[in-house]
């Protein structure tokens, strides 16, 4: 018989499990021991991702990683399994090429190839210290000044441990500007200028928004889609039909026959932004007419 290492071992656990997650469902199993099956598949899959990322650090450490974070639904309860990517960050100094992320990235695939979409992606430590993208892959697409807001919602894995005080601060008015900057830079102000296959992407960046209103509002919390998804407000049709859209795998009809509702906030949060001179937002629709500074 042989003997297959024990990432090995459970790798193969992972792929199995993985095929139960999607088409679970169909095998006339309780909603019970479904979840808690996927459950499980979750934690499991995630003790394998963290080991594959400390092993990794323990590699290329001496080539400048300072430390690497988990991020993103693989944190929290969003995470689905043969849905969700798997997301982590490594911190480095700016002596580190930018090519040095594929090098880590093919480790990963090599070592662990039965984990769907394991990604990492370089982030230079002076980036998230001045909030001046370096030109990095994650820096390049989201502000850094915007992942360090992010920041405490992010787990860590190997080497040095930071907190969101070690990083640039910006208010959260600042955070709504720049992420609608960012959608008109896309081509994003008008919905039909969506590309579709970054739904998932430009849904992400509404969520976002909202996100951003609620910490200024004072509602304070980790983001995650069915955190931000789970309220009684103003937002809450177009945050329901975000939910139905992941919830439906990302089905981009519902998208298309809710247009007029992602139009209509995306119009309300820009003419906000430009009555305020881009600099304090004022909530469109609050009764208490809050600002964001």
């Amino acid at each position: 018989m042989v003997l297959l290492a024990p990432e090995k071992q459970v790798a193969g656990q992972i792929k199995r499990l993985n095929d139960w997650g999607i088409n679970g469902s169909r095998h006339g199993v309780s909603r019970f021991d479904f979840n808690l099956k996927i459950s499980q598949n979750r934690n499991m899959l995630k003790n394998l991702v963290v080991e594959g990322l400390k092993k990794l650090f323990a590699k290329y450490e001496p080539y400048g990683v300072l430390a690497i974070y988990l991020q993103g639904s693989i944190v929290g309860n969003d995470f689905e399994i043969g849905n969700s990517d798997v997301d982590s960050v490594a911190f480095v100094s700016d002596s580190v090429s930018l090519d040095f992320e594929k090098v880590m990235r093919d480790f990963l695939s090599k070592n662990y190839p039965d984990i769907r979409d394991f990604g990492i992606r370089i982030l230079y430590l002076s980036e998230m210290q001045d909030g001046v993208s370096r030109g990095g892959h994650l820096s390049k697409y989201i502000a850094p000044a915007l992942l360090a807001l992010d920041f405490p919602s992010w787990e860590h894995v190997a080497g040095r441990e930071f907190s969101q005080n070690d990083f640039v601060k910006i208010s959260q008015g600042k955070a709504v500007s720049l992420r609608l900057q960012h959608m008109e830079s896309r081509g994003w102000r008008n919905v039909e200028g969506v590309e579709l296959d970054f739904l998932q992407y430009y849904l992400k960046t509404i969520l976002r928004i909202i996100w951003h209103i609620d910490q200024e509002r004072g509602r304070r919390y980790l983001f995650s889609y069915s955190a931000v998804s789970n309220r009684d407000d103003e937002y809450s049709e177009i945050a329901s039909i975000i939910k139905k859209i992941r919830d439906a795998r990302w089905d981009k009809e519902i998208f298309i026959k809710n247009k007029g509702v992602f139009q209509n906030f995306v119009d309300k949060m820009f003419s906000s932004l430009s009555s305020t001179s881009k600099r304090n937002i004022r909530h469109p629709e609050s009764s208490e007419g809050s600002r964001f500074s």
